[in-house]
């Protein structure tokens, strides 16, 4: 089962231990290996088993008998002694055979492992080690900041963002943006149209900084910073060569200048403008639908057909005998682009599909509604399910973080920001703030999108292949679920064995993971993958000179690598059919093991 995401502000119930029963308990459906699905409240967990509370009957079920868990839901009468206040989240104290606690958010279970999210990283801890799970609730933490490490803040700071950004992204970047230079602010009421202003440190007769954000739809926010209307613009999505086109035909006075394309993204050539592009991490597309819809995927053709109106019921895709009920963001949202340019093909959403205001009311109506279906992003899933999107090769990838920092889910994205080389001294600040590693850092500690690198445990995938022309690739699966596959992914150009730009970058995070996990050192290889153009043996040994390279780079700065592999076009993370799948199949992972 692939992996499932559980948002903190609902994640409070999962897994008590003997001291923390009904007073924390939620409901949950758990899937077992068998087919059957158990729904109830788990009350306690212990010796391997969870004690399901199910009507009046109390179910004990052995952990290795659950393929996945899911919450259904979390009432207001179960949150307990949770405290006041917006900045509180659950945390849990996985207690192991070892003696060695493990604490964190517990955002995940799969193939018998618990994913935790702790201050230094997401760790995967075997569910054999667990002896006891505690919750507590805590406030949620985030990059301490010593002294201010900004400027005094003053003048004003125009910005444009696509609904999504104005929603939460960039309002939590604000926030805490003022408190890295020691000051406060505070927002004005939201308008109508989704503006607002945000004064940071204005007190007596002195001004501070003053931002004004408006939402905006992504072509016309960019063109806004290109005709000096704006200072910077926020996307949940890069522009794509037609998009930049359609910017520079509004500003035709704009001076125009190469942008090379980015990694993975869907441009079939340069684009040219007189704009710089600050990347703050992935982002995605997220389908979502009712937890207790039986639909677990849709294909291209399906998501296309619900969208755009051709699809209307629900048996119509194997469900229930029920009208689908579509919903959307009334306007200026990203999220749209990404479904245009992917299942819709450059086709519109439906006209009649139920508009709201906010990704939160989304999530909160998909949430109630059997029949309700959905776009949002990740980070806004809320109490509803979020479906795997089968891509044009059949492979149904689901929108967790590590497919969307790879770009292997077929709706991912990136969270870019645009503004004028030359810009203001406000700008250029307020850019430079997002690049740092104390952002980044916040970032990954709100969930919203970031740099930061992750590792996933992969079941199937095992070191004992040999490199070198001829190997056949297939012997690196043999069951075993020792590595963990790294999110810092090197690229290449067709038959090229030299890194693209950004790979110093990518290693300076990598090292930065490496050293947060310590008393979690594990070896690394350096497995290196081609397209599927060519044949095996030519594929096996490119992939070879790049695992190579890689390995000499990170050699070059201290980390050391005991093995390479180089397995061709085995495991592609893309689907070649679509526009940049190969280019995201030629490259070089980073395994522990």
């Amino acid at each position: 089962m692939m992996p499932f995401r559980i948002p903190a502000s609902i994640a409070a119930c999962l897994l008590l231990s003997l001291s923390a029963l009904s007073a924390h308990a939620g409901s949950f459906r758990a899937t077992l290996t068998s087919g059957v699905e158990v729904v109830g409240d788990i009350v306690d967990f212990h010796d391997g088993y969870y004690d399901f509370q199910v009507g009046e009957t109390l179910k004990r079920i052995k952990v290795e008998d659950v393929s996945g868990l899911s919450l259904v839901e979390l009432t207001a009468a179960r949150t307990g002694d949770r405290p006041s206040g917006d900045n509180v989240v659950p945390a849990f104290t996985l207690e192991k055979s070892s003696g060695q606690p493990v604490a964190g958010q517990i955002v995940q279970f799969q193939d018998g492992y618990y994913t935790v999210a702790t201050a230094t990283g997401t760790v995967q801890v075997p569910v054999s080690e667990v002896t006891k799970i505690a919750l507590a609730w805590q406030e949620a933490s985030e990059p301490k900041i010593a002294e201010p490490s900004v400027a005094k803040l003053s003048g004003t700071l125009r910005i444009r963002a696509t609904a999504e950004g104005v929603e939460r992204v960039v309002p939590e970047i604000l926030q805490f943006y003022a408190k890295a230079s020691g000051q406060t602010g505070k927002w004005s009421p939201r308008q109508a149209d989704g503006s607002r202003i945000y004064n940071v440190g204005f007190s007596g007769e002195r001004e501070g900084l003053r931002i004004e954000l408006q939402a905006d739809d992504p072509i016309s926010a960019v063109a806004a910073v290109l005709a000096g209307n704006s200072d910077i613009a926020i996307l949940s999505a890069e522009l794509t060569t037609e998009e930049l086109a359609a910017v520079a035909a509004k500003v035709p006075e704009g001076v125009i200048r190469s942008r090379p394309a980015a990694v993975g993204s869907q441009e079939a050539a340069p684009a040219k403008i007189a704009i710089e592009l600050t990347r703050l991490g992935p982002s995605g597309a997220v389908v979502i639908v009712n937890a207790d819809n039986p639909i677990e995927k849709l294909s291209y053709d399906q998501v296309s057909g619900i969208f755009s109106g051709k699809i209307t019921d629900w048996s119509q895709l194997g469900g229930p005998h029920r009208r689908i009920r579509v919903h959307s963001l009334a306007q200026h949202s990203g999220l749209k682009s990404i479904a245009k340019r992917t299942v819709l093909k450059g086709g519109d959403l439906m006209l009649s599909a139920y508009q709201v205001d906010t990704l939160s009311e989304l999530a909160e109506i998909v949430s109630t509604d059997p029949t309700a279906i959905g776009l949002t992003e990740a980070a806004s899933v809320g109490n509803t399910k979020a479906l795997k999107i089968v891509d044009q090769c059949g492979t149904a990838r689901a929108p967790d973080e590590f497919t969307l920092k790879l770009h292997s889910y077929p709706l991912s994205d990136t969270y870019a920001v645009y503004s004028l080389p030359d810009a203001n001294s406000q700008t250029k600040e307020f850019r430079n703030f997002l690049k740092a590693d104390l952002t980044q850092s916040f970032l990954k500690s709100r969930g919203l999108p970031n740099d930061r690198v992750v590792a996933v445990r992969s079941p199937g995938l095992s070191i004992n292949t040999e490199v070198g022309a001829g190997t056949s690739a297939t012997n690196a699966a043999n069951k075993q679920d020792a590595i963990e596959r790294v999110s810092t992914v090197f690229g290449f150009a067709s038959g090229s064995v030299t890194p693209m730009d950004g790979s110093e970058k990518k290693v300076d995070g990598l090292k930065t993971f490496l050293d947060d996990r310590d008393g979690e050192k594990r070896r690394i290889a350096v497995v290196g993958f081609s397209d599927a153009i060519g044949t095996l043996d030519q594929n096996i040994a490119v992939s070879s000179a790049r695992a190579r390279s890689i390995q000499s780079l990170l050699s070059q700065h201290g980390i050391k690598a005991e093995k390479i592999l180089a397995l061709g076009p085995m495991f592609p993370i893309a689907c070649e059919v679509n526009p940049g799948g190969a280019e995201l199949n030629r490259r070089v992972e980073i395994w522990l093991y």
